[in-house]
């Protein structure tokens, strides 16, 4: 919800450009709740009609984290000791680097502003 606040208030102070970081299989409709907040998120601010919208659905964020997360270090290194192991189109999808995202966002953010609405999936970060 504050994500679509900040967004509507944006908005109102005509703000003409939106770059918002959801996740892969983000789905208004999925079973799973992180997705399908995530999701509902994505809808919520496409309904507010931004001048311009870019969403970035990244897939596992890795990166240094200041907070101990035991299960999410336990999959990102099992994760990186399958990569080698999988087709490409899966590799690109597995894993995204924060410094990589954050770089991609601002390439994003300064480029051309007449994109009305995007979504850059997690092999296009």
């Amino acid at each position: 919800r504050a994500v679509v606040d900040f967004a509507t208030i944006a908005k109102a102070h005509n703000a003409q450009r939106l770059l918002v970081v959801s996740a892969t299989g983000a789905n208004a409709k999925s079973n799973l709740f992180y997705n399908r907040v995530k999701g509902q998120t994505e809808a919520a601010l496409r309904s507010l009609k931004l001048k311009s919208l870019v969403i970035f659905q990244p897939s596992l964020l890795i990166g240094d984290r200041s907070k101990r997360r035991p299960a999410e270090r336990f999959f990102i290194q099992l994760t990186r000791a399958i990569e080698p192991l999988l087709p490409t189109f899966i590799r690109k999808r597995a894993m995204t680097d924060v410094g990589h995202l954050a770089q991609r966002m601002l390439d994003e953010a300064i480029a051309n502003a007449e994109t009305q609405e995007k979504t850059l999936k997690a092999e296009e970060i």
